[in-house]
């Protein structure tokens, strides 16, 4: 983002509401690596239903963080196009 705008592209609605809902999505991300970092798998307290319920929900973080960059990567390629002041 940062090259990009040192070119001469500013961001608009569009690309800053695509980059905070990206920013968002890293919290439950690291909330995740921080639960289970230090889980011992061989503990008889480990209960591997919340790991499940887990992944599957880190699955879904995953999967919306990727549609958003990828849509963020096409807005600045179609920018690109169009250089500032062309």
């Amino acid at each position: 983002m940062e090259h990009w705008q040192s070119t001469g592209f500013s961001a608009t609605k569009e690309t800053d509401n695509l980059y905070y809902r990206i920013v968002d999505t890293t919290e439950p991300l690291l909330d995740f690596n921080d639960k289970f970092s230090a889980v011992d798998l061989d503990d008889e307290e480990y209960d591997a239903t919340d790991f499940d319920q887990d992944m599957s929900a880190i699955g879904e973080w995953l999967e919306q963080r990727f549609e958003l960059e990828d849509s963020l990567i096409r807005l600045i390629a179609d920018s690109l196009a169009h250089p500032p002041g062309a």
